[in-house]
């Protein structure tokens, strides 16, 4: 398949559609771990390039995100929390009876990314054209985005059912926010003893 912009637009709407279905199509294709990985970075790169853009427009939704300190740190900070997702994903999800592998659970976060792009982009050019309605729309992305996730969950470990999926997010978040506590606190270690 060769991918550009318009390949990666009919992805994305068949993700909106049929979560499951993607989700199921990107589980069969065995991608290798440097291409999730790749993927994953640039997509969070991007992302945060973006709402640092968005931050610039009056009235910004992206006001209430919490970022909006150094680009590069928070890129480190979401980076950080998307690497820790993916392994927090992996070992619940099979903690809780689930049988996905490592390897698809990296080429669902990896793709799942590029769609949080797409929808922030799309949020910058709302905030251009039509600022009232951005902040309806970061609504409607984040409900939109649990929605996609918890069918990725539930196709990744043969779960079958949105509401163990349902429980393994709720575990999941449980574990990041400790993961990211530790995080916080090294960093913070470090800033202290480099006298930041």
């Amino acid at each position: 398949m060769s991918f550009n912009l318009g390949t990666v637009m009919q992805l994305f709407a068949d993700t909106v559609r049929e979560p499951a279905t993607m989700a199921a199509r990107i589980k069969a294709q065995r991608a290798p771990h440097d291409v999730g990985w790749s993927v994953l970075g640039v997509a969070t790169i991007g992302i945060v390039l973006l709402l640092h853009l968005e931050r610039l427009l009056p009235g910004s939704s992206a006001q209430v995100t919490g970022m909006g300190g150094a680009p590069f740190l928070d890129a480190v900070v979401l980076g950080a929390m998307t690497v820790l997702m993916v392994f927090v994903f992996y070992s619940a999800g099979r903690s809780l009876g689930g049988d996905g592998s490592f390897g698809a659970t990296l080429a669902l976060m990896a793709w799942f990314q590029c769609v949080v792009l797409i929808l922030v982009v799309a949020q910058v050019l709302i905030g251009l054209v039509m600022p009232p309605i951005a902040g309806l729309f970061a609504i409607f992305s984040f409900v939109l985005q649990v929605y996609i996730l918890l069918h990725f969950m539930s196709v990744l470990h043969s779960y079958n059912s949105l509401a163990k999926a349902a429980g393994l997010l709720v575990v999941s978040i449980i574990g990041l926010g400790f993961g990211l506590a530790v995080i916080v606190v090294l960093i913070g270690g470090v800033a202290v003893a480099g006298g930041v």
